[in-house]
């Protein structure tokens, strides 16, 4: 048995242009490229999802973006403020339950 060891994108770095370029060119609508500002974001994430994440970053913004390049408005919240912690499943959980006005544990009958 061979085991193969693969660093974690974050420590990577220089790899995300090019995966990004790959990820871009499978593209549904015909995406020209990456801005520089939106290029920087993704070169400062630590992508703790590793390179899936980085995949569904670049997706999601060429499904949403409307412009011929990727823009930072078009990537995901959690690169754009690397501070908020994206929300995770109970948090998302709980919000939907906050927001239907029902208490924790309390269920609808």
């Amino acid at each position: 048995m061979v085991t193969l060891h693969t660093p974690p994108l974050r420590k990577r770095k220089t790899d995300i242009p090019a995966l990004a370029a790959r990820f871009l060119a499978r593209a549904e609508r015909p995406v020209d490229g990456i801005s520089p500002a939106a290029m920087r974001l993704l070169m400062d994430y630590d992508w703790p999802g590793n390179v899936r994440e980085l995949q569904n970053a670049i997706e999601r913004a060429a499904v949403l973006g409307t412009t011929r390049l990727l823009e930072p408005d078009d990537l995901p919240e959690a690169l754009l403020d690397p501070a908020k912690p994206a929300a995770g499943f109970e948090d998302a959980k709980r919000q939907a339950i906050l927001a239907a006005g029902l208490a924790p544990g309390q269920r609808r009958l």
